[in-house]
């Protein structure tokens, strides 16, 4: 019988698997200590997917660096319409994209007020994660996987729609 490590399990997962588990559950409790995160309900929770996660990781720094970037704080964190959604205690505006078959068409924009700083980062961000898979943070774009819209690289889009 083969020796097994500590972190070696009989399901067969393979250890550098397990090491990026940890390793992003690790980057994701790092990043929610921060104060920006301190005010969101916990009935609210923040959705941080594997793949945005260097995505939000840059988003919550440069907000930091922003003047006054200590004082913002994070309400929610989550996937919508495929995209990124990242919203800041009275921040605006925010235009949401709708999705058919892979082209924008048509937009939403729930507040008129002129975009502050942080809303352009956040703005940024959130068009940004259309690109990037959610689940493996490798190039993607939004498909719908039969009924919703999510940000995936082909090999993880096929993946879902086996399953």
């Amino acid at each position: 019988m083969l020796s097994r490590g500590p972190d070696d399990l009989d399901l067969g997962i393979k250890m550098d698997t397990l090491s990026a588990a940890r390793r992003y559950k690790r980057r994701r409790s790092v990043l929610l200590a921060k104060p920006m995160f301190s005010q969101a309900k916990a009935s609210i929770g923040h959705d941080i997917p594997n793949g945005w996660l260097d995505l939000i990781e840059k988003l919550v720094l440069d907000l930091e660096a922003l003047p006054g970037g200590e004082r913002l704080r994070c309400m929610q964190v989550k996937e919508k319409f495929g995209t990124l959604r990242f919203y800041l205690e009275g921040s605006a505006p925010r235009v949401d994209l709708i999705y058919s078959r892979q082209r924008v068409v048509t937009t939403k924009r729930t507040r008129t007020t002129e975009p502050s700083a942080a809303s352009q980062l956040v703005a940024a961000a959130e068009q940004a994660s259309a690109a990037i898979c959610l689940s493996c943070g490798e190039p993607g774009t939004v498909v719908d996987t039969g009924g919703w819209w999510r940000a995936l690289c082909p090999t993880c889009a096929e993946a879902e729609r086996q399953t």
